[in-house]
């Protein structure tokens, strides 16, 4: 029986996560910012997504995002540089009603080995006899 696994493809993802914080301050969430969008964007090599950031982000602030949770080579530290904070003030605030928004952006390695799985009308349905 020929094997029904293809070759690992690899693609870069970026996660982004948008969250908001109104003019007032204290507006139902802790010091008033709140999630607003999570989206994830794929691209074929890391020169193509480091380009997608340039391109949407251009000149905005950018801070260090760091996660507590230590990698498995970096045992000895308890935070390690996960990514980049994005801070922008939105153009059209008095439309949508937050005009602070911070993106946070996370570049990841995605390997993935897609598996073709036989058909079966029944999941629980047994394997014909041969």
């Amino acid at each position: 029986m020929p094997s029904r696994r293809r070759p690992a493809v690899t693609h870069y993802e970026i996660r982004r996560t948008v969250t908001g914080r109104a003019y007032e301050r204290q507006r139902d969430t802790v010091q008033g910012w709140q999630q607003l969008t999570t989206e994830r964007d794929q691209f074929p090599d890391l020169a193509a997504a480091l380009e997608f950031l340039r391109t949407t982000y251009g000149s905005c602030k950018q801070i260090p995002m760091y996660r507590d949770i230590p990698e498995p080579d970096q045992m000895d530290t308890d935070c390690y540089r996960a990514g980049t904070i994005y801070c922008q003030r939105d153009q059209y605030a008095e439309r949508d009603g937050w005009p602070y928004l911070q993106t946070w952006t996370e570049i990841v390695e995605v390997t993935e080995s897609r598996v073709i799985a036989p058909w079966r009308a029944d999941p629980g349905e047994q394997e014909p006899p041969e």
